[in-house]
């Protein structure tokens, strides 16, 4: 048993001698292995760690609230009064087809109404806007070159989209990053090309609206984001509050519907 053993010993030492750079060659391809398996392991808690503070300092949402006709101010404060939501903003953006002077082309990009408690920007260069006629920029798709040039509305926006504008014009003053993009995905529209090239965030007053596009929400409670826990929270916040959410829609809808109703009746008696 012992000479079985040590002939064993001879012939592995032997092998190993006689052609030592691939057993280094073999011995490096797993040592590389283990080390980018480690190294995975650490750095999926190191990211999550940093978008978890990411979210939680900016104030990310948990729900968002959409309705084909959209959200009247006091529907929004109607949805804050309701149990089981910690913070409510109502959010305004639209879709246009714009020239910016770092493009050659008109493109579309979509416009935001600067939020104020929740999914805060974070200011990567120059300023915030102080006037209506002044915007932000996504600060990854741009440099600091493209602060004070200016972004032009086109014409070739429908008449209901540049209806919605106090400001045909705006210039741009500073770089954010938002919560609301964490890829580089800028998403889909049915405007122009159907594709979003960028974002703005500009203030309220560049917009004469009177309603919301949605409704952003926060639920109570400390919970870690991409865990189990926080998902079976945020459905079952969302199964409690959508039949209240749909009568407070359904009273917009027969709103407008009274509305154009009595508009109809005055002009044919007309």
């Amino acid at each position: 048993m012992v000479m079985k053993r040590n002939m064993m010993g001879r012939n592995l030492r032997r092998s190993i001698v006689n052609s030592l750079g691939r057993y280094i060659a073999i011995a490096t391809i797993i040592a590389l292995g283990t080390a980018i398996f480690v190294g995975l392991r650490s750095t999926k808690m190191d990211m999550v760690a940093t978008g978890q503070a990411y979210t939680d300092s900016q104030n990310m949402f948990d729900l968002r609230f959409i309705s084909t006709y959209g959200w009247e101010p006091e529907q929004v404060e109607e949805i804050a009064a309701l149990e089981g939501l910690e913070d409510v903003e109502g959010v305004f953006y639209a879709d246009l087809i714009a020239q910016s002077e770092k493009s050659s082309d008109a493109l579309v990009y979509r416009f935001y109404t600067v939020p104020e408690s929740i999914n805060r920007l974070v200011l990567l260069e120059g300023r915030m806007p102080e006037r209506a006629d002044e915007c932000l920029a996504d600060g990854f798709r741009n440099d600091e070159s493209v602060i004070g040039t200016k972004v032009t509305v086109s014409q070739e926006n429908s008449d209901d989209a540049l209806d919605q504008l106090e400001q045909r014009e705006f210039t741009v003053v500073g770089l954010v990053s938002s919560p609301l993009y964490m890829d580089t995905n800028r998403g889909n529209t049915s405007v122009g090309s159907g594709s979003i090239a960028n974002f703005f965030f500009v203030p309220a007053d560049a917009f004469d609206i009177s309603y919301y596009t949605e409704v952003h929400a926060t639920i109570p409670g400390d919970y870690q984001i991409y865990s189990q826990e926080y998902n079976d929270a945020m459905e079952q916040a969302a199964d409690l509050l959508k039949p209240e959410l749909e009568a407070i829609a359904q009273a917009r809808v027969d709103s407008i519907r009274q509305d154009a109703m009595e508009e109809y009746e005055d002009g044919l008696a007309d």
